[in-house]
């Protein structure tokens, strides 16, 4: 690496292995690996029960990568952070460390919209996002009180890509919902379902399937014994969220 420190703060770079130096940090001080000190602090709360975390040789959680989730564990993690780090009544995260952890400290380079403290500032004012690559993002819209996930295959790198360029088309700066949606009670019904379903960490039966992306995509298949279905886990994604998450436990 030739990085110049002549003026730190200064300038943005991305290296993730700075974040796995932090997990390397946490094992040092607690004899814990990353994911098994957050098992009871983060996942357990969250229902999060299905996911994998690639290690070094040494058995430390690489942090900054490596981590895979379900589509609708990535959805919880952005809830959380919409609901400024409090779950089932629960702070599990400072709500101070959300708010500083989703401001912006660093301008980024390449069409992006800067950098907090290991997010990504998206293009309407207040969002952010967990972004992770070819395709894994979970954007998080307080003003519309949303939360979008992708999980995608794409050989796309960081935000400046096709993907997330379609979806800031559709909710452009300049966009504002209406407040009151007509009424529609069999929606309404079966979307409370749904958030019960993911609060409680109950879908966990769920299957989903990967189409295309990139020639080296990693899959973990497990078979249910009373389904022949899969859970699929995809690409790596967003490691670096949990660190964050982590540092306001």
């Amino acid at each position: 690496m030739h990085l110049s420190m002549e003026n730190p703060e200064t300038e943005f770079q991305y290296n993730s292995l700075n974040t796995y130096v932090l997990s390397a940090i946490v094992t040092k001080r607690t004899g814990e690996t990353l994911t098994e000190y957050l098992t009871p602090r983060l996942f357990g709360p969250l229902g999060i029960t299905k996911y994998y975390w690639e290690t070094c040789p040494k058995g430390i959680t690489k942090g900054g990568w490596g981590l895979f989730l379900c589509a609708e564990d990535m959805a919880k993690l952005g809830q959380l952070y919409l609901q400024r780090g409090k779950w089932n009544g629960q702070q599990l995260v400072s709500e101070y460390w959300i708010e500083i952890s989703t401001a912006r400290h660093l301008k980024t380079q390449n069409d992006t919209y800067g950098y907090g403290y290991q997010l990504w500032m998206e293009q309407r004012p207040g969002s952010f996002e967990y972004n992770g690559m070819l395709g894994q993002n979970v954007i998080i819209y307080p003003d519309m009180d949303m939360v979008l996930v992708t999980n995608a295959g794409n050989k796309e790198m960081f935000q400046d890509c096709v993907m997330l360029n379609i979806i800031r088309k559709y909710f452009p700066v300049n966009y504002h919902p209406a407040d009151v949606l007509p009424e529609n009670p069999l929606s309404h019904s079966l979307l409370k379902w749904l958030c019960g379903e993911l609060e409680n960490g109950e879908n966990n039966n769920r299957s989903t399937s990967l189409r295309g992306g990139w020639k080296r995509n990693v899959v973990f298949r497990r078979k249910h014994s009373d389904k022949n279905t899969a859970t699929v886990f995809q690409q790596p994604l967003i490691a670096h969220l949990i660190i964050t998450v982590l540092c306001g436990l």
